[in-house]
């Protein structure tokens, strides 16, 4: 596991944005397991059943791990995978690493390069819930790019923008002093439009209920890593 210091650097370099996500999480995670189930949250079944598809990966990132709710079921479908968890709030990382389900967590801001990853040190990375705290995910997917090892996959969820609908899907949406930016069916597609990645499949779900009653949208992606390297910017 990283020790202090690692984390200390990881905070000093996080984006204006990375810090109010690590602020609203901090605050959240003693209750973030009600947070979820009140909320009704998406991603532990879809993920669920996604994993039943894919053949056992060796390595897994967790992206956005938040206090480890993905933990159990990736140990469930692939007991003997090496797991690791990457998250910008203290708190959750804290969390996260006092589960006992990964070897390894790290405290990251995913606006930055994944600089701390070896390329090719994953078979599976997993984007659940975090990736609508990006302006630019673009630049995150060609890391993942890297991470992944040809032939391996990306599961990853993006708040849905409705055009013909944003009262019910809006282009971006606050919670607290964060901002949620939301992709329509087709952006999320282009992401996905070209070498190295093959998209498998998208689908559209509700990721999960606020405290509000605002039925949060998502687009729902697997996506394999062909061979060669990642796109250029």
């Amino acid at each position: 596991m990283p020790d202090a210091r690692a984390d200390v650097a990881d905070v000093a370099g996080a984006s204006a944005q990375g810090e109010a996500v690590a602020a609203l999480y901090d605050g959240m995670a003693a209750r973030y397991d009600e947070v979820v189930r009140a909320g009704r949250y998406v991603g532990p079944g879809w993920l669920a059943l996604r994993l039943r598809r894919l053949p056992p990966p060796a390595r897994v990132l967790d992206l956005g791990c938040a206090n480890g709710r993905l933990g159990p079921v990736v140990r469930r479908r692939f007991p003997a995978a090496r797991l690791s968890g990457v998250d910008v709030s203290s708190a959750m990382v804290e969390a996260a690493r006092a589960s006992g389900l990964y070897e390894s967590v790290r405290r990251h801001d995913l606006a930055r390069p994944l600089d701390r990853w070896d390329t090719g040190s994953a078979e599976l990375v997993l984007a659940l819930g975090c990736l609508e705290f990006l302006a630019e995910p673009a630049a995150l997917l060609r890391e993942v790019a890297r991470v992944l090892v040809p032939g391996g996959h990306l599961l990853a969820s993006f708040q849905a923008h409705w055009p013909d609908r944003p009262a019910l899907a809006p282009r971006s949406t606050r919670s607290a002093d964060v901002r949620h930016h939301a992709l329509t069916e087709d952006e999320v597609a282009g992401l996905f439009d070209a070498p190295p990645w093959r998209l498998e499949a998208l689908e559209g779900v509700t990721g999960y209920v606020s405290a509000t009653g605002f039925a949060c949208p998502y687009w729902m992606v697997q996506a394999g890593r062909q061979g060669g390297p990642p796109r250029a910017e």
